[in-house]
């Protein structure tokens, strides 16, 4: 059992079959809106750039977390509106609504796996973001693509390293 900063107990079993559900999803997701955003990169206008441009200038210049160490609730939306930027370029509102909803709970998680006492994994996502803006930005969908798929695998790989820690 895990207890979250608000004092609410989780059962291990139901974060890891969520972890392994969202992992599932999120490839399956990846795979479906990437490719199709992989299919129009190359027409996108300069108000789609924009809003990418704009999407990531905010998130670079938002902090994860308070000088206190305290998370910054801040920087989850606008790191929600980075990728829906990002996946607007998919076109299909259904697509996007099924996107948010898997990026939602993959951030629920992502968030509680930062508040268990055993260390996670650290990565530099702030890199990444950046790799995958100018890969989108450069019209290169294969390597748009691939960058994302390796964003979203090593979030899933975070979240497992903080679950397998706090057994």
């Amino acid at each position: 059992v895990f207890q979250r900063a608000d004092g609410e107990r989780v059962v291990h079993e139901t974060v890891e079959l969520v972890y392994h559900s969202i992992g599932a999803m999120n490839e399956r997701l990846a795979f479906s809106a990437y490719e199709r955003m992989s299919e129009i990169l190359t027409e996108l206008g300069v108000g789609w750039e924009a809003d990418v441009v704009s999407a990531h200038h905010r998130l670079a210049g938002t902090p994860t977390h308070f000088e206190d160490g305290t998370p910054n609730l801040g920087w989850m939306a606008v790191h929600g509106a980075y990728h829906a930027a990002l996946c607007a370029a998919a076109g299909s509102p259904t697509l996007e609504r099924i996107r948010r909803q898997l990026f939602d709970a993959s951030e629920l998680y992502r968030y509680w796996s930062a508040t268990l006492p055993a260390p996670t994994v650290r990565r530099n996502a702030a890199d990444e973001h950046r790799e995958i803006c100018e890969a989108a930005l450069a019209r290169d969908p294969d390597r748009a693509v691939a960058l994302m798929a390796a964003h979203l695998d090593a979030t899933a790989n975070q979240l497992e390293a903080a679950i397998s820690a706090a057994e």
